[in-house]
């Protein structure tokens, strides 16, 4: 897995995923077994996300590294792995249950958000990430410092369950 760092990026589209891949140096980047330079396009898969306009499908690119063989989908931050739930609206979830308000705004900005996904996303933090976080001192402030803290201490995105090989390209 790649994740790709992305300022100013609060949604997604199959037409800015395209132009975020096609303005990438896909030789400048570096596979998770750290070699630079080796990775080619392999192939396409097709991910699902959930976004406020509806259920939206992107044709995820794939890279295989030529040093390991292994193949890495390439993912701007606001994605995270395995997830079809978007960042932002991952951490409004979580702040939402820390003030303990409820969710009925989350889930009107995004209709495409239950009260399941929510609970779900609850669950997760609160078993895989609160203790990380509070055992490295990393706050919940700016989306890309939180990121960016998470790669730095535990070689993950926030929120990423699965312990699959995740390096942040800046």
């Amino acid at each position: 897995m790649i994740t790709i760092s992305v300022s100013n990026c609060n949604s997604i589209n199959q037409k800015i995923y395209d132009d975020l891949i096609l303005n990438l140096q896909v030789h400048q980047l570096t596979c998770p077994c750290g070699v630079t330079g080796l990775l080619k396009v392999h192939g396409y898969y097709y991910r699902s996300v959930k976004l406020p306009t509806g259920k939206t499908r992107l044709s995820i690119t794939r890279l295989k590294c030529e040093s390991c063989h292994k193949t890495h989908a390439i993912l701007p931050m606001i994605i995270i792995p395995y997830s079809q739930v978007l960042m932002a609206d991952q951490l409004a979830a979580i702040e939402a249950s820390k003030k303990q308000k409820g969710y009925p705004e989350l889930m009107s900005a995004n209709p495409e958000i239950d009260e399941s996904n929510i609970t779900s996303i609850i669950k997760r933090y609160k078993q895989h990430w609160k203790q990380r976080l509070l055992s490295a001192m990393i706050k919940i402030t700016t989306l890309q410092k939180l990121i960016e803290k998470c790669f730095h201490h535990f070689k993950m995105h926030f929120m990423q369950i699965k312990n699959t090989p995740n390096i942040l390209f800046c």
